[in-house]
């Protein structure tokens, strides 16, 4: 017949077995929660028996209950393995000693009790008895022997234990929360001890009895240690929680799905962009969502994983996404499920396009730049011809002609044709270095400076100069033409500004990390450090035409060519202290297509 007692116990049951799943749910790998889950089974069997034998009036069934009852003996070294988890998440190591001893111990002598009552007759803590009032209660005459006293003990010791590990967290917690949960509990477990040991040794030894049926004590037990793990996180971060908290206030998109494709978490970013809601999203096909196209980008050959990018009209507007695909597997391997993460593009999009505009625009400048340098250079020469053929004819007339004064200006006229020529031929040069159609070459760089020499045979032979080289000098990728020139520039500045009898220019080489550094030195007339920058800009020139010819343009071709090849150029004083210039240059070392191709199928197996 069921009363009220019969209820609470059976209510009791339902609920402590609903906390200890809820707690499992929180993070199933988390062995504190696996310990607290089995503890709440075992909890929850124990108030299905007091449900059972308060319904019953029969002795028989009653004892029949209470030794299926014995599961209680797994309770104690549950909760002692949960709480010595708890000590030793918080305090970072402490007692890993004690875990074979503590852990094998409890547990042994669990299986040893569980045994005894529930295979043996003789065994008993105490015997089920009817009091006046009809209820099922406790009864140790005849039973106070030395196993019941060391059932007593072995519960005085797991409560013991436990408190001592939540003691030994309290005292280093400084939450002011978690410290008044840590309290409560280790007040529950100090109550529990007191009441076992008064309901089930005090009390019967002494002749005075109580009700079996502790569902009542055992339910806000698991109430109050269930709400302090759950909603207070004594034991620590609720994984889910801190999963929505992530991923909400992620700004990228991100959609979890089943392995049918269908819609298992939307996060806020997705919602906001697809303007949809989570009721709509929650197990709709992906499709429906994002449109059929896209679905069928996103999980086309998904098996391994890839990035797909997907681009989505809202209001009008184009944006693009890069979906990175993540593949979700069971303990087993088994795909169940995937997850789809979404970076935006959009304006990498925008930025790129405003490049391309930048660059078509640049380049129809330098184009245009190159045609006006172009068409410029040859409208200047058509009037210097002009002039230099009128010069001509003058200079035929006045040559025979006794004036000095004349003939110096007639001088000064030809040496003006000439020096704007050089500029119109450098200008037209140096307008042509980045637009040059010649492939880039592995060159020779020992052949270049012997075709200098060659070159500049006849300077060499007029100024008594010589030019020597590093017969190291390697290859490097470029176009020749423009190598050539930014060696001749260097080497014959060298001999051009020199006031010595017998002017030296040396090609040096070094390899450097960043590529190969080359040096042309001279024992020439030198570059004040203040204006080692300053001669590189075009037309700058420190020395007048009558000292030294040339245009003001050989240098800034040299910058021009070096940072073209991706390195640089600089100038420095000898170390010696003597007089010259040391121009330096790195060029970084590339590797020819051909070669690329060679080491990349010299690493290839074949099988």
């Amino acid at each position: 017949m069921l009363n009220f007692a019969a209820i609470f116990a059976l209510l009791s049951a339902g609920i402590i077995l609903l906390i200890g799943y809820r707690i499992y749910l929180l993070d199933r790998s988390n062995r504190q929660y696996q310990a607290f889950g089995l503890l709440c089974m075992c909890l929850s069997w124990m108030c299905f028996c007091w449900y059972e034998m308060e319904q019953t009036t029969d002795l028989t069934t009653a004892r029949y209950w209470r030794k299926m009852q014995s599961v209680w003996a797994m309770c104690n070294p549950l909760m002692v393995y949960c709480c010595w988890l708890f000590a030793k998440m918080q305090l970072r190591g402490c007692f890993a000693r004690w875990r074979k001893v503590i852990v094998s111990f409890f547990f042994i002598l669990a299986f040893i009790f569980w045994g005894l009552e529930l295979f043996t007759e003789t065994y008993r803590h105490g015997s089920v008895i009817r009091d006046e009032h009809g209820q099922w209660v406790l009864s140790l005459a005849d039973h106070m022997n030395l196993a019941t006293f060391f059932r007593g003990v072995w519960n005085m010791i797991a409560y013991s234990l436990s408190m001592y590990f939540i003691a030994l967290v309290w005292r280093e917690e400084t939450d002011r929360v978690r410290k008044i949960w840590l309290s409560i509990m280790l007040l529950m477990l100090s109550m529990g001890i007191l009441f076992s040991i008064i309901q089930n040794y005090i009390l019967p030894a002494g002749g005075v009895t109580l009700p079996i049926n502790e569902s009542w004590n055992v339910l806000i037990s698991v109430l109050i240690f269930g709400w302090a793990l759950s909603d207070f996180q004594v034991f620590d971060l609720k994984p889910e929680s801190a999963f929505e908290h992530v991923t909400n206030s992620m700004a990228n998109l991100m959609i979890i799905t089943n392995n049918n494709f269908r819609i298992k978490k939307f996060n806020t970013a997705a919602l906001k962009f697809f303007n949809t809601d989570a009721q709509t999203t929650r197990n709709a096909p992906l499709e429906k969502i994002i449109g059929l196209e896209a679905a069928k980008k996103l999980t086309a050959d998904i098996q391994h994983g890839n990035e797909r990018e997907l681009a989505f009209t809202v209001n009008r507007q184009e944006t693009h996404f890069l979906f990175s695909t993540s593949i979700i597997r069971s303990r087993r391997k088994r795909i169940v499920g995937y997850v789809f993460t979404g970076n935006d593009l959009t304006d990498f999009h925008q930025t790129m396009a405003e490049i391309r505009s930048y660059n078509e625009r640049l380049e129809n400048s330098n184009r245009s730049l190159e045609n006006f340098a172009h068409v410029v250079s040859h409208d200047l020469k058509e009037p210097l011809r002009t002039i230099n053929g009128f010069v001509t004819l003058l200079n035929r007339k006045v040559e025979h002609e006794d004036d000095p004064e004349t003939l110096e200006y007639m001088y000064f006229i030809n040496q003006g044709i000439v020096r704007m020529n050089a500029l119109i031929d450098s200008i037209l040069t140096i307008s042509r270095l980045g637009s040059e159609q010649e492939e880039d070459e592995s060159v020779n760089l020992e052949r270049v400076v012997l075709e200098i020499k060659d070159k500049l045979r006849g300077l060499c032979s007029q100024r008594n100069a010589s030019i020597h080289y590093d017969e190291r000098l390697p290859h490097v990728m470029g176009k020749h033409h423009q190598i050539s020139l930014l060696f001749q520039n260097l080497i014959e500045n060298g001999i051009k500004y020199n006031e010595s009898q017998a002017p030296i220019v040396q090609v040096g080489y070094d390899q450097v990390p960043l590529g190969h550094q080359f040096s042309i030195t001279d024992n020439g007339i030198g570059i004040s450090p203040k204006y080692h920058d300053h001669v590189f800009q075009m037309f700058k020139r420190l020395h007048s035409w009558a000292d030294y010819e040339g245009t003001g343009i050989g240098l800034t071709m040299c910058r021009q060519i070096v940072e073209g090849l991706g390195g640089r150029i600089w100038i420095e004083s000898p170390a010696n202290g003597t007089s010259g210039t040391v121009f330096r240059f790195v060029i970084p070392k590339m590797v020819p297509a051909t070669e690329k191709i060679t080491n990349g199928l010299s690493g290839l197996e074949i099988k």
